[in-house]
């Protein structure tokens, strides 16, 4: 299947290449190759794109067949008569409007637009010339909303990005029906999960400068730490607020002056894992291994606890939460002046708000959680009649074994405790059952999943039925061979 998948490149590359003009530039053979290769030339005066690409469409689209453009740059260089493209592709199309991707539509025969209902919408964030005193902008309606009802639907279920499912565990319970497919994490010494960083005096400025300075703070002395401790791991800081998002700013500004460790981190020149600070609005497509969000929103100065979170409140505000808790893909720290049960929204019919607390109580008590091996069930569940023959060897072997570990909607068949290391599988073993039968491809079956597994700490061993049938003492020594082996690593 890998070879099938790199020989589909291959042939992708030479069909494409394979339609390029064969004489090149140097020999430019009719006026639209001699329009092109005059402009490369030129130092100056170049041709505005518009013009270029209506007179040599078909012969630039020859060169480069592939166009990456925002929609309004495709209506701002493309006319609408002058290059024809086969598919158009919208990536993240919950934030684009519908009136916005309109040029990119009339120009193609078909359209693929990928998306998420659950996260942001576009937002009226950028449209207003008028400065409101809080983060609230009107919610528009997407090209993905507005195509849902009259295109065909495929849903990606299999959940990538985070290392443990503790990550997506709420968003995956509260916004997907628990309909994510998860995998466990096998590497105890990867912190991973959720906790709440409580700030006992922060207390937010709601009738000024709306910042909360004491817990801006905080997240500033924990991006020092992070820098100390964790520099290979990149992080991102998701404020809950603009002016929360300032006040960050300003205090790293100032501390980073009297550190050069963490001015050296910050200023890293690594352009898809640099160190970003964003609000809630901003931070849709983004991914780091750690994520820090500061609340900002708390008590006031009298010790009172509005429940205004701003965003949060509004209708779609659980869209924005939804966002900020899936972009980290080991750990999250949440920093806060307040506790869920300071919170009270006995008056207040927002989903936002209430998801928010919830959030917060998930955060409070995930701090409990974040060994993954307390969520192992270890019960006798089994598979097929095989996994439980299986089973019953290994453990006659005297191997410490769990049946069906599960992990969200996903479960290893077996999995061998490692004798020396707590909360460590030294082995997961993947049996031809019901589980194995009931995956659509042969490639979900015997490859992407175990490569999954793979990359999150998992070794892992398939053992197929006929041939357990025709030699189980094989079978055995391969696993005992195998677990030696590890061990020995």
């Amino acid at each position: 299947d890998e070879k099938q998948q790199e020989l589909a490149r291959v042939e992708i590359q030479h069909e494409v290449t394979k339609r390029r003009p064969s004489s090149g530039f140097e020999h430019a053979s009719n006026a639209k190759q001699v329009l092109v290769r005059r402009e490369a030339e030129k130092q100056r005066k170049h041709k505005p794109l518009r013009e270029l690409f209506d007179e040599a469409g078909s012969f630039i689209t020859q060169l480069t067949p592939c166009f990456m453009m925002s929609p309004l740059s495709v209506a701002q260089y493309i006319k609408s008569d002058s290059i024809e493209f086969d598919t158009v592709v919208f990536d993240e199309a919950s934030q684009i409007m519908p009136q916005d991707a309109m040029s990119s539509l009339i120009r193609a025969d078909q359209a693929i637009i990928a998306g998420d209902t659950k996260q942001l919408p576009p937002t009226s964030f950028f449209q207003s010339d008028v400065e409101t005193t809080e983060d609230v902008r009107e919610d528009l309606d997407s090209i993905l909303e507005e195509t849902a009802s009259v295109l065909p639907e495929k849903n990606l279920r299999w959940h990538y990005r985070s290392r443990t499912e503790e990550l997506i565990q709420f968003s995956n319970y509260h916004y997907y029906d628990n309909s994510l497919r998860t995998f466990t994490e096998n590497n105890p010494d990867v912190e991973t999960g959720v906790d709440l960083e409580y700030v006992e005096d922060g207390v937010y400025d709601r009738g000024g400068s709306r910042q909360n300075e004491i817990e801006a703070q905080r997240v500033v002395d924990l991006i020092e730490e992070h820098a100390e401790e964790r520099s290979d791991k990149s992080l991102g800081i998701v404020a809950f607020s603009s002016a929360q998002e300032q006040a960050i700013r300003d205090v790293l500004a100032e501390q980073r002056e009297e550190s050069p460790m963490l001015d050296a981190f910050i200023s890293q020149d690594n352009v898809l894992d640099e160190f970003f600070i964003k609000n809630l609005e901003m931070v849709q497509g983004d991914e780091r291994d750690r994520m820090i969000f500061s609340v900002g929103y708390g008590p006031a100065q009298d010790g009172t606890v509005s429940t205004n979170f701003g965003p949060l409140n509004k209708s779609g505000g659980e869209r924005r939460l939804n966002v900020a808790i899936t972009r980290a893909k080991e750990h999250i720290t949440v920093v806060c002046s307040m506790l869920p049960g300071d919170i009270d929204l006995s008056g207040s019919n927002s989903t936002g708000a209430k998801h928010f607390k919830n959030y917060l109580e998930y955060a409070k008590k995930g701090e409990q959680a974040l060994i993954r091996s307390d969520h192992v069930t270890e019960t006798l569940d089994f598979d097929s009649e095989f996994e439980a023959a299986v089973y019953d060897v290994l453990d006659a072997e005297g191997y410490d074994v769990v049946s069906q570990l599960k992990s969200s909607s996903y479960s290893i068949d077996l999995a061998i405790k490692h004798p020396e290391q707590p909360g460590k599988f030294i082995l997961g073993i993947e049996c031809d059952g019901a589980a194995y039968h009931s995956s659509k491809t042969a490639r979900d079956r015997d490859r992407t999943r175990q490569m999954i597994l793979e990359s999150l700490g998992w070794t892992i061993h398939r053992i197929w039925s006929p041939d357990w049938a025709s030699n189980q003492e094989r079978e055995i020594r391969k696993i005992n061979e195998k677990v030696e082996t590890l061990l020995e690593d």
